[in-house]
């Protein structure tokens, strides 16, 4: 959570000094969406999704929303298809079983890096 205000408190500089205001409404906007959306995932199934990857997806939508709903989108596809190859990865090499849990915020995190990467043009 310290992240998110220095993001945010950063995104109030930036938006007051570079008249970017709208990016910051959209990431506002962002965060919330990814964040009811993932805490209504795991309200329905606890042991898919836990709280911090809840968390993190509120934060994840604050940083990719500044830079649009595309990029938001593509961060979180693209972490879930990391998330997916390293699953069957683990499962093909016997690392882990089906039924085993796998953490889910390393991939969102690299589909946020890599979302990042191919698309974000920052805002003005």
């Amino acid at each position: 959570m310290p992240a998110a205000g220095v993001f945010a408190g950063a995104a109030v500089v930036d938006a007051a000094v570079l008249d970017t205001w709208w990016a910051l409404v959209r990431a506002v906007l962002a965060a919330a969406a990814a964040l009811a959306l993932s805490a209504g995932a795991a309200a329905i199934s606890p042991a898919a999704l836990g709280f911090g990857d809840v968390k993190l997806l509120g934060l994840l939508g604050l940083v990719l929303g500044w830079f649009g709903w595309g990029v938001l989108l593509a961060g979180i596809f693209l972490g879930l298809l990391v998330g997916a190859g390293v699953s069957v990865l683990l499962v093909v090499t016997g690392r882990a079983g089906w039924r085993s849990t796998v953490p889910f915020g390393p991939p969102l995190l690299a589909g946020a890096v890599l979302a990042l990467v191919i698309g974000a043009v920052p805002p003005g």
